[in-house]
């Protein structure tokens, strides 16, 4: 019938042509920006030269693309590097964008000074017109919402939609004439600059803060150190002192006197544990060498402290990292607590929590989920749980930050350990991912973090 004729779309052989025959509705829909240019109007590719006799220039890897909100590349930062592959360098000021990315085009400017830079495999450079555009205008128009859909349009991807860089030409730009992109670049450059001013007073007040916080905590622990040690050593001289009968006194409900000066010594215990665990919280890192042991014996001591949890352990045996056990065990309780109490529908029952644990080199998927470089060596920790995914009513940043509780019995989830925690094992930087899955999936939560993998032989 007409009427069911109207649900559909009709698209041409050449409309497919056009697209690279890839039949993605919102590639084949596209339609070019009234009074915007085309950026193959302004844009070359340039393939790069191949080395030869073994020249070494600075190489722009593609970490260098995405590790400050400066626009440009400064080689004075760059290492020279002989291990890439094929290398190619460019000899010509350009634009860098990665060969493909999942979110934003992380794009620099790189200017020639009369130093040559190579590039690696996962970078592409294009030549700009600068009569026509200027390029730090190009770098910033291209995070506008107007251009940004046109990269969604452009993605392809069966499980992970990607932009790939020789798309970049097919896209539209609104533009100014050349001289109204430059004032637009300076005011933009100003602005940066006082956000940046902004920043960098905010971490002084939060460094002022946290060192403040643990002075007065030490202090505090300074002071509560001979209360408490006192009354340890008067219950024991309590204990030392009465007789049998005395000792098993009842002194409320069945429970004798020595039962009660035993849970003061437990408590006594616990007290110390949690003036050292906020000290440590608060304060650096305090780090040794580690090895796949030491989650093997936490998760064996899990399962003596906990004997219904059904939680496994899948671990290489082969690397070594720098850990703080104190604060990777807070790390530990919190997620696998959070697991039970949020994610399990009811205790322990046919419920499951896995802990997987590798070695990875990181590529440009992890560079963009971790913020962390490429080519690194870490191991990656994956912490699963069956039962009820992660509440999505709360962000991922809304759990990391202090004080959020979840809308099940308003308890905490105790997100803020666990962030503070891997950032203090990556230099301040949060290599932390969260995800929730499908109903046809095993597990229905998982939180993956990262920690730097060091070399065996390290001392």
């Amino acid at each position: 019938s007409r009427d069911y004729e109207k649900s559909f779309e009709y698209i041409s052989n050449s409309e497919i042509s056009e697209a690279e025959f890839i039949l993605n509705l919102r590639r084949l829909n596209f339609k070019p920006i009234d009074g915007a240019i085309s950026l193959s109007d302004v844009l070359k590719y340039i393939p790069g030269k191949p080395i030869e006799n073994n020249e070494k220039y600075p190489c722009i890897k593609r970490q260098n693309l995405s590790e400050s909100d400066s626009p440009y590349i400064n080689i004075e930062d760059l290492l020279s590097d002989t291990e890439i592959q094929d290398p190619k360098f460019v000899d010509e000021s350009c634009i860098l964008i990665p060969i493909s990315t999942t979110r934003n085009i992380q794009a620099k400017y790189f200017r020639f000074e009369g130093i040559p830079v190579i590039l690696d495999r996962n970078i592409v450079a294009y030549r700009v017109n600068e009569n026509m555009i200027d390029p730090l205008f190009l770098i910033n128009e291209i995070q506008e919402k107007y251009v940004k859909e046109q990269t969604q349009a452009f993605s392809r991807g069966y499980h992970l939609e990607r932009f790939h860089a020789h798309d970049l030409t097919k896209l539209h730009l609104q533009i100014p004439s050349i001289e109204e992109q430059k004032n637009i670049v300076l005011r933009i450059e100003e602005i940066q600059q006082k956000l940046k001013n902004l920043h960098l007073e905010k971490e002084q007040i939060r460094n002022q803060s946290i060192n403040s916080n643990y002075n007065d905590l030490s202090s505090l622990a300074h002071r509560l150190g001979t209360p408490l040690s006192n009354i340890l050593s008067k219950v024991d001289t309590i204990l030392n002192n009465l007789d049998d009968n005395t000792l098993n006194t009842v002194v409320k409900k069945e429970k004798k006197l020595i039962e009660y000066l035993k849970l003061i010594k437990i408590d006594h215990e616990l007290a110390n544990k949690i003036i050292e665990d906020s000290e440590r919280v608060i304060g650096p890192a305090i780090t040794e060498k580690l090895d796949y042991k030491f989650f093997e014996k936490y998760i064996e001591n899990c399962k003596i402290s906990k004997p219904k949890l059904n939680i496994v352990l899948q671990t290489e045996s082969n690397y070594t990292f720098n850990g703080d056990k104190i604060l990777l065990k807070i790390l530990l309780d919190e997620l696998i607590g959070n697991a039970c109490k949020h994610g399990f529908d009811y205790e322990f029952k046919e419920n499951k929590i896995l802990v997987e644990i590798g070695s990875i080199i990181t590529d440009d998927i992890d560079s963009e989920i971790f913020n962390v470089s490429e080519g690194q060596e870490y191991i990656k920790i994956c912490v699963s749980n069956t039962g009820l995914p992660f509440d999505e009513s709360i962000t991922f940043q809304e759990y990391i930050k202090r004080h959020v509780s979840s809308n099940k019995e308003n308890s905490g989830l105790g997100g803020y350990d666990v962030a503070n925690a891997i950032k203090k094992h990556n230099h301040g930087s949060l290599a932390m991912g969260l995800s929730r899955h499908s109903k046809e999936n095993e597990f229905s939560t998982t939180i993956e973090f990262l920690i730097p993998k060091i070399n065996k032989d390290y001392v």
